[in-house]
């Protein structure tokens, strides 16, 4: 079935810098404006709005003004929103907890009085707060867990910066609505699944007995020390991570690292588990083709884009989201002197990300679908720019 995607581009011909149709905040309402957005909220439904809050280090992040401008729209349709995140794998990085990811976000200016609306861990404290769902017709995954602060909600705007997942790497993954909505929405063992082999074991030729590994883990009997040794009780543990992170001499390990193509199989089978949760109705995706790079916003790096910028798109449906960006993306010509050198994509029509197989892997689960329609935003049907 074909899905509709509406599109707001970052440029238009014949525009000159100081008209102000170009402003980000004209560009947001006229595309949710496009889409009808206000008739799927009802009047104090909660409103989650998804997204990555990013490392500290990386600037190539969604700006601000993007959230406010959202949780503007929700609140004069009249719904209450709240910015959500989840908590990363692991505990040695700025997304360990959500005392240190929230006052990571800081650093990109999100607060609840630039945003006006509070910042949320929807995985709780420590990133392991979550509710099991079986997986329909799954690929890989047979259970996930999905993060708890999402049931109950009316409403979800997924906002997602479309990126690669990996730097300098064909072949590689995309990463924007389908990883928000997967990825994004999981606990720490939904993460870990993603990535690794379960389970965490302990290497014990380097396994000095020093208890480092007791200190963060959620589970307090999931691990013991006995004869300085540590052992994981693999039946309650987890796969927070903590340990691994923790562990001096690097005795904890996982038992394999994925693959990208396999990685690209879990990011489905939990995306469904999220729907299942949540519902797919009540899903908004919105996609900010701006400052595309190569890798993850949770590195800690500022990246040179590789291609110019290319606008907002919106859909009910993360694959035809995801799928009409990277065409969009594909189409646009390469930035010499940045990483489109190196993967020599510089020329118009050539695949920025290599072959993506996300879409295909999608479709044959049922998740959404390829096919689109791209229609540009309206500029009719916006309201006059009032701050």
């Amino acid at each position: 079935m074909t899905k509709n995607v509406f599109f707001s581009p970052a440029w238009l011909p014949n525009r000159n810098a100081s008209d102000r149709s170009g402003s980000i905040i004209r560009k947001i309402r006229k595309i949710f404006n496009s889409a009808n957005f206000s008739e799927k909220i009802n009047k104090g439904d909660l409103v989650c709005i998804k997204t990555n809050f990013g490392d500290p280090g990386n600037a190539n992040v969604v700006r601000p003004v993007v959230y406010r401008t959202v949780a503007e729209i929700i609140h004069k349709a009249g719904g209450k929103p709240f910015l959500a995140e989840t908590n990363g794998h692991g505990y040695m990085n700025h997304k360990r907890s959500a005392a240190h990811y929230i006052d990571s976000a800081t650093w990109h200016g999100l607060t609840i009085g630039s945003v006006r609306a509070p910042l949320i861990l929807l995985d709780g404290f420590w990133g392991v707060d979550g509710v099991e769902v079986k997986v329909p017709n799954n690929l890989v995954l047979e259970k996930a867990w999905v993060a708890r602060g999402l049931v109950g909600v009316d409403h979800v705007v997924s906002i997602s910066h479309f990126k690669g997942h990996s730097p300098y790497k064909r072949g590689q993954s995309i990463a924007a609505s389908l990883k928000n909505l997967g990825i994004g929405c999981t606990t720490k063992t939904g993460k870990y699944l993603a990535h690794f082999d379960p389970p965490l074991y302990v290497d014990e030729d380097k396994c000095d007995g020093c208890k480092r590994c007791l200190s963060k883990c959620p589970v307090p009997t999931a691990i013991e020390v006995s004869n300085g040794k540590a052992r994981i009780n693999e039946e309650l543990c987890l796969l927070c991570g903590h340990c691994k992170s923790l562990c001096p001499p690097k005795a904890i390990v996982p038992s394999g690292l994925h693959s990208e193509e396999l990685l690209q199989k879990f990011i489905v089978d939990l995306s469904k588990a999220t729907l299942e949760v949540v519902g797919k109705e009540k899903f908004t995706f919105l996609n900010s083709a701006y400052d595309i790079v190569t890798g993850c916003d949770c590195r800690p790096v500022n990246s040179v884009p590789l291609v110019p910028d290319v606008g907002f798109l919106l859909s009910s449906d993360p694959v035809a989201a995801d799928r009409a960006t990277l065409d969009l993306v594909n189409e646009a010509s390469g930035i010499p002197g940045t990483e489109a050198d190196q993967l020599d994509c510089v020329a118009p029509g050539k695949e920025k990300f290599g072959t993506c197989r996300l879409f295909e892997f999608c479709e044959t689960a049922g998740l959404g679908s390829g096919d689109y329609e791209l229609i540009k935003a309206s500029p009719k049907k916006t309201p006059p720019l009032r701050l």
